[in-house]
């Protein structure tokens, strides 16, 4: 079904910042991310841009408090994100070479984590009925699913993605492109049962950055002949380690696409 559903209605406020990296690259991405990551992992993903360590917000809960899928929907020039939020991390947002949208959604446990939760895959938002902030909804037209974590679910990649879920999986089939489904499970996410495949990963240009070793996933050789089948290659950030989920990234660049 193709309809945009107004879940909070907001008044924007605009804050446009256009600028490049201190290095005056235009180049090199700015990859906002859980500022928790391990040492080790914030170093391996500093060789594929500029890291952009995204504080807790402390009204999300504990575990996911600094997931950038949950703080956040970046589109490529235009980022929103939580009013309160961006207030208290104002100077973070404003040095971000894109236009910064704060919007004045309650946040706090399911469903007021996943406001900015959402799937942009083909043109269109994947996302739960009912939980789409309006603004959203005017920009996209919108395909429902049964999942409210519909960002984290899913790894959309060159107008492909693979996921464990199945309803997403039977959504973005219906726009075309090329889908993988895996058999959920083997992520780490601390506090909770498992992470998702979504939040485990990032994608720069060709590449499918991964956080932790692609080899300790049962379907890592499906994965990775999946990618390659769509001209992508698939990057372990750290070896023999479990993927981890940690929100994934927004991916910022100065020319963006989306």
């Amino acid at each position: 079904m193709f309809a945009p559903v107004a879940c909070v209605p907001v008044r924007l406020s605009v804050h446009n910042r256009k600028k490049t990296q201190k290095d005056g690259s235009k180049d090199r991405p700015f990859l906002l991310c859980d500022g928790r990551m391990p040492k080790e992992l914030l170093s391996a993903l500093e060789a594929y841009g500029q890291t952009v360590r995204m504080p807790p917000y402390e009204k999300l809960p504990a575990p996911v408090c600094a997931h950038p899928d949950l703080l956040c929907f970046c589109d490529g020039d235009t980022l929103f994100t939580f009013e309160e939020y961006y207030a208290e991390h104002r100077a973070l947002f404003d040095a971000l070479p894109v236009t910064v949208v704060p919007l004045p959604l309650e946040a706090g446990a399911y469903p007021n984590d996943i406001h900015f939760d959402q799937l942009l895959y083909r043109g269109h938002l994947i996302g739960r009925e009912g939980c789409i902030p309006t603004v959203l909804a005017k920009r996209y037209p919108c395909l429902f699913v049964k999942q409210g974590y519909a960002r984290c679910s899913a790894l959309p990649f060159g107008g492909h993605l693979i996921t464990a879920d199945k309803g997403i999986a039977r959504a973005a089939r219906a726009l075309g492109g090329a889908v993988l489904e895996l058999t959920a499970g083997s992520i780490v996410l601390a506090g909770y049962d498992y992470g998702f495949i979504g939040g485990a990963g990032t994608v720069i240009g060709e590449q499918i950055l991964f956080f932790g070793d692609l080899d300790c996933h049962p379907d890592g050789e499906k994965i990775e002949a999946f990618a390659s089948a769509q001209g992508f290659v698939c990057v372990s950030l750290l070896k023999d380690i479990p993927l981890g989920d940690y929100g994934g990234c927004a991916v910022i660049e100065n020319a963006a696409k989306v």
